[in-house]
């Protein structure tokens, strides 16, 4: 396995490198789908249990299971593409007491207690990334993962949403990037 792991700083050149492309970017377009007013079948939770990264507590996880898999399985496969490539992400588990307590990111103003964790070469901590437990939502690190293969344009990124663009500006696209992987500026 080859170790393509970056520092914050060489992530940074990285997307320095790729904001130079801003111009030339156009987005697929946006997608919209009307829902018929059908009844919805609900798709049963499941509860995994889980450890707490936090303090070692055991703690129940409900998550949105299809069969022998549920959402976790598929936020593990994103996590090990970029194992793949070098880098340290992981999926971590925080009970209700730790995210509180630590401040965690929310997720879209809701409690998680299931995180993507991204730590770049040279760090001490996990960059957190709050995921959705009812629905696997993995886009926005699929979209990142690309950028880490050496994509190169924002429209290369944008290429693989074919219905649809997952962010409607360069601008959204590279904060989502930042947002990820730890680079904000720092304030």
């Amino acid at each position: 396995m080859m170790d393509f792991s970056l520092t914050k700083e060489e992530l940074e050149e990285k997307l320095c490198a790729l904001d130079a492309t801003r111009d030339s970017f156009e987005p697929v377009g946006i997608f919209a789908m009307c829902y018929s007013p059908a009844p919805v079948q609900r798709i049963p939770d499941a509860v995994v249990v889980k450890t707490c990264e936090g303090c070692g507590k055991r703690f129940d996880v409900a998550v949105r299971s299809y069969g022998a898999q549920n959402v976790l399985s598929d936020y593990r496969q994103v996590a090990k593409g970029f194992r793949d490539l070098g880098y340290d992400a992981r999926i971590l588990y925080y009970c209700d007491e730790c995210v509180n307590e630590r401040s965690h990111p929310s997720l879209e103003g809701k409690s998680t207690n299931v995180f993507f964790g991204f730590r770049a070469k040279g760090k001490e901590e996990y960059r957190l990334t709050p995921l959705n437990q009812k629905h696997c939502d993995d886009a926005e690190l699929r979209m990142v993962l690309e950028f880490l293969r050496g994509v190169r344009s924002y429209q290369e990124l944008d290429k693989g949403y074919i219905s649809h663009s997952l962010f409607d500006t360069a601008d959204k696209i590279k904060e989502c990037i930042e947002r990820v992987l730890g680079l904000e500026p720092e304030r």
